[in-house]
């Protein structure tokens, strides 16, 4: 009641067998993860940043973790996506002062 529409809901357009829909990761708030799903022709470069997930360790059928095959320099196995997190800088703290001797 009180809706434009008269209370009805549009249906959504039938996809053809076989086809799905294209989605992206946006970032929200909102979320539980910090992410919500949208359909990728709603995608607006304007309005929406790309959510990019911290990279997550590849894992065997078996829940163990994979190790990365050295013949293939390019990628990363060991990583999912291929590709290793970049590595953080170490921060030295600063030395202490020495105290003068009397």
């Amino acid at each position: 009641m009180g809706k434009s529409d008269g209370g009805k809901r549009q249906a959504p357009k039938p996809q053809a067998k076989g086809q799905e829909m294209k989605t992206v990761k946006i970032k929200h708030d909102s979320g539980k993860d910090g992410y919500a799903i949208i359909n990728e022709a709603d995608f607006d470069a304007k309005l929406h940043t790309l959510f990019d997930a911290e990279p997550k360790r590849a894992r065997k059928s078996n829940g163990q973790l994979k190790a990365d095959d050295p013949s293939t320099p390019d990628v990363n196995e060991a990583w999912e996506g291929g590709k290793a997190p970049a590595k953080k800088k170490a921060t030295r703290k600063p030395a202490a002062k020495k105290k003068a001797a009397k």
